[in-house]
């Protein structure tokens, strides 16, 4: 299908939506995925890790509640991160480190205003939105971990400790994750800022037309 774009917002909020589209495909995907291989591994959950499960004994039936819930919330998130995100960004012409304080902070914060935490607002919504959606990530591992126990196979730091093993999962993952959210933000960010000549995409035609730029296909983040 052919269509024009006749202003810039008109092509960033469709190309959010489909990028939230394919986010929530993902996530869907992922929960329903560590789920089945749950199951096939541990159709009675007496070694499932997970938190819930273990601390109150939810059954199937509550697993499935909480991951739906879990599922309802990174979908949010990330909806509510693709809506806010340009508001959180500086004006143009940041350094890469003035870019991440003030994604954050709103303002070029110090070092003891960091470690005190990103203040309640706009911009932790943004950050925990984008952050508990990529979590979803560890799900595919552990999913994978599992079928890999069923056919006798476990990573080496899993026969000293699963509790450090979980841990060292969720804290790759969550670097990564972190490191995605900052540098993605920045690229694009970096790329909008640089364009000197704007433009609009007609879509599927091959030209453009005067008027302030559109976003590259797959920006980042």
């Amino acid at each position: 299908m052919v269509g024009i774009y006749r202003t810039e917002a008109e092509y960033l909020e469709i190309q959010a939506r489909r990028k939230l589209f394919t986010v929530t495909a993902l996530v869907v995907a992922a929960n329903v995925f560590d789920l089945i291989s749950t199951y096939i591994v541990s159709p009675d959950l007496a070694n499932e890790w997970n938190i819930l499960q273990r601390s109150f004994g939810l059954g199937w039936a509550g697993i499935i509640i909480a991951k739906t819930f879990g599922t309802i919330l990174a979908v949010a998130g990330y909806g509510y991160y693709l809506k806010y995100r340009d508001e959180c960004y500086p004006s143009s012409g940041a350094s890469r480190e003035e870019f991440f304080r003030h994604f954050s902070f709103g303002k070029q914060a110090t070092w003891m205003e960091m470690a005190a935490g990103i203040p309640l607002g706009r911009r932790l919504g943004v950050n925990i939105g984008y952050f508990w959606t990529g979590m979803q990530v560890l799900l595919v591992w552990v999913a994978c971990d599992n079928l890999l126990l069923r056919a006798g196979y476990a990573f080496p730091l899993r026969h000293y400790s699963e509790l450090a093993y979980h841990l060292m999962q969720s804290n790759l993952v969550a670097v990564v994750v972190i490191s995605r959210f900052y540098m993605g933000n920045y690229y694009r960010y970096s790329q909008r800022t640089l364009a000197k000549a704007p433009r609009y995409l007609v879509e599927g035609a091959g030209i453009s037309v005067g008027g302030p730029a559109a976003l590259p296909a797959g920006t980042n983040a």
